[in-house]
């Protein structure tokens, strides 16, 4: 556990300095760091543990359940990476819709999910079978109506820095592709600062 506090800490300070002096590190359970066991009272299938490590660094007071992120999951074989938020509601929820109306903040968050793609990230899967009222599927805003939050993440083989210090430098340089849409999100999301 100590292991992962001290990585939690120097990782968020130099996503600090990249993406969002906001940003926010907390090196515990329930903070930056997830659960690694699964709750066994309803689902009696699963193994006890998780066979991955799940951080987060988010801006906003809620947590990172509800407000803007950035994640990391360490699996066996793969380093998972990106930005986004898990389903929004209420006013949050009121926010985005509000901000994909305006078709030059729905280009923009677009635009910035489009480079990413481009460079091998994938959006998570739509939680809406049609769009809201007033939105289309013919338009960027569509793509992201669909969505009562979204994820962008990007898969890569563990890099040789995964046991040193320079892990920290790593995941900073990839996270930091992500700032765009943290920030778009960050903007037109928020209830708190």
């Amino acid at each position: 556990m100590e292991p992962s506090k001290a990585f939690v800490v120097a990782l968020g300070a130099a996503l600090r300095q990249r993406v969002s002096p906001q940003l926010r590190a907390e090196p515990r359970i329930g903070g930056s760091l997830f659960r690694i066991a699964n709750d066994l009272r309803f689902a009696k299938d699963k193994p006890p543990y998780k066979p991955h490590l799940d951080f987060a660094f988010w801006q906003g007071d809620a947590g990172p359940r509800s407000d803007p992120s950035l994640i990391l999951r360490i699996t066996p074989t793969q380093i998972h990476l990106g930005a986004g938020m898990f389903a929004l509601t209420g006013v949050a929820l009121d926010r985005y819709r509000a901000a994909l109306r305006d078709p030059g903040c729905a280009d923009e968050l677009d635009a910035a999910v489009t480079a990413l793609i481009d460079k091998g990230a994938e959006l998570s899967e739509s939680t809406r079978v049609r769009p809201p009222a007033g939105f289309t599927t013919e338009d960027p805003a569509g793509r992201f109506a669909v969505r009562d939050g979204f994820h962008v993440t990007q898969r890569f083989p563990h890099p040789a820095a995964i046991t040193t210090a320079g892990f920290v430098t790593w995941c900073t340089e990839r996270l930091a592709l992500y700032a765009p849409i943290h920030q778009w999100l960050s903007q037109h999301t928020a209830t708190t600062t």
